[in-house]
């Protein structure tokens, strides 16, 4: 009996690394002993160097399960993300809602919103906003805050937890609001996240207008690029004459033109984009080595036929390179050859010596 339990749970750690949920499975297998739960709380001590093995996109949701959750790898590179991001004027925090936000949420707020008060106004003088000067976003356990640009992508979306948030948690979003708040002139927050998360700001006001968030699907399409790519990728992939098709069932971004040229499509599953020839020539077009992996010369013409490209012919690639990523092949010259998708990350590339590394999409032949 214990010989067929044993095989059969490992029948299922196999099957969870195979859906890249085993985090999902870890953590449920965890709370069976203290000592396995107390292992897994060492475990979060590494996060940034799980991250680096962690692909940005999987077939199998995220579920906060608990405190632990909040160290995962998808949490840690959410939060840089958000960090690095580029930030205007002001900030609207909202409270959540049916996913994804920006579908269900009304694009006018007309319950007041309470905000700390810039202080360069006067005491009594009221601060009013500029909507095209402001950041949407909303409130999220365990991601902190979701820009409404970004509601759709992967694992913001795909994720799931309990309506009764526990009090570890309520702090971790609380502190990581009060520090990104520092990056804005004026934060309005809604008051229910104010109730919710317990927040005293010195000085509260009523805003005397309206707040509205209009819907703009090109700055939409340059959100998710700059978060998928870095910053200034949506600035270089979306330029010209953009046209839109969307899905007729879904309304969901499907395909993204420059006239009649495609430059990305949007993956259904998780709202990230697949770069066409197009793209990937402008993606390029960004400085340094990011998003490239650069190949032995003499390997070039393989590529540019778009077979596939094996680790021991990789000179050097980006450190931000996860598995499963979209990325662009290159020579020792820096021209761009091929692009295709990554099937290991950065360390990996350089360190093996045999094995596919990247599957080519599409090469560009002289």
């Amino acid at each position: 009996h214990n010989l067929h339990v044993s095989f059969a749970e490992l029948r299922l750690i196999r099957q969870a690394i195979a859906e890249v949920s085993l985090m999902e499975l870890v953590e449920e297998r965890c709370r069976a002993h203290p000592m396995l739960l107390d292992a897994l709380r060492h475990l979060g001590e590494y996060s940034e160097d799980l991250e680096k093995y962690d692909p940005r996109s999987k077939k199998s949701a995220f579920f906060y399960t608990g405190p632990e959750s909040l160290r995962r790898a998808e949490v840690t590179r959410h939060l840089k993300q958000l960090e690095n991001m580029d930030k205007k004027k002001n900030l609207v925090v909202l409270p959540a809602y049916r996913k994804p936000y920006s579908k269900y949420l009304s694009n006018t707020f007309k319950e007041f919103l309470v905000y700390a008060k810039d202080e360069s106004k006067g005491e009594d003088e009221p601060c009013l906003i500029d909507n095209k000067e402001t950041d949407f976003a909303v409130l999220d356990i365990p991601f902190c805050l979701i820009p409404l640009e970004l509601d759709e992508v992967y694992p913001l979306s795909q994720s799931d937890a309990p309506k009764i948030h526990d009090k570890i948690a309520v702090e971790f979003v609380r502190d990581f609001l009060v520090d990104f708040a520092e990056h804005y002139d004026n934060v309005l927050i809604h008051p229910k996240v104010l109730d919710e998360l317990e927040l005293d700001f010195i000085e509260e006001y009523e805003h005397p207008e309206e707040i509205k968030f209009e819907k703009d699907d090109i700055k939409k399409l340059k959100a998710i690029a700059d978060y998928q790519f870095g910053h200034g990728a949506g600035d270089a992939l979306f330029t010209g004459k953009i046209k839109i098709e969307k899905s007729k069932k879904t309304g969901k971004i499907r395909h993204v033109f420059d006239g009649n040229q495609n430059i990305v499509n949007m993956r259904a599953s998780d709202s990230f984009l697949i770069l066409s020839k197009l793209g990937a020539k402008r993606l390029a077009s960004l400085d340094g080595m990011r998003n490239k992996v650069m190949i032995d010369n003499s390997v070039e013409s393989f590529a540019r036929d778009g077979k596939s490209v094996f680790a021991k012919f990789i000179i050097d690639c980006d450190e931000n390179i996860r598995s499963n990523d979209e990325v662009l092949i290159v020579n020792e010259e820096g021209e761009l050859l091929a692009f295709g998708k990554a099937l290991l990350n950065h360390k990996e590339m350089l360190d093996f010596k045999t094995g596919q590394a990247i599957k080519t999409r599409k090469g560009f032949k002289k």
